[in-house]
């Protein structure tokens, strides 16, 4: 005899295999990684900023009463947002910086000379 809770267990086991199978036929794994730890991320933030919420701010004060448990969560996903956005320009920067020093063409014509060499050797 099954109860209500133990139907919607099984049901919700269900539903998860299905997930779980869709997830890894259409090769959605990386997607799925990534909103796992964007959720950790996120909650590891919230965490650490109410615990320097407590800490570190002097009771009623503006701040002290803006960041409550209510709206943590869009301080939040706005930090992690930042960090992500600052990550990406980081990166475009060092590469326009690679490109236009010319180190690339300097690469570029190495490989193409190593290339050369191994296949002029095999003949």
């Amino acid at each position: 005899m099954h109860t209500e809770t133990t139907k919607f267990r099984t049901a919700s086991y269900i539903l998860m295999a299905a997930a779980l199978l869709v997830i890894l036929y259409f090769r959605f794994l990386p997607l799925l990684l990534s909103i796992i730890l964007t959720y950790i991320f996120i909650n590891r933030t919230n965490g650490l900023i109410l615990w320097m919420r407590h800490r570190l701010l002097p009771h009623n004060t503006f701040l002290h009463r803006s960041l409550n448990v209510r709206n943590i969560n869009l301080v939040s996903a706005t930090f992690t947002i930042s960090l992500v956005l600052l990550a990406i320009t980081l990166m475009a920067l060092g590469v326009y910086r690679l490109i236009h020093s010319g180190h690339i063409t300097v690469m570029l014509a190495a490989g193409h000379f190593e290339y050369a060499a191994r296949k002029s050797g095999r003949d």
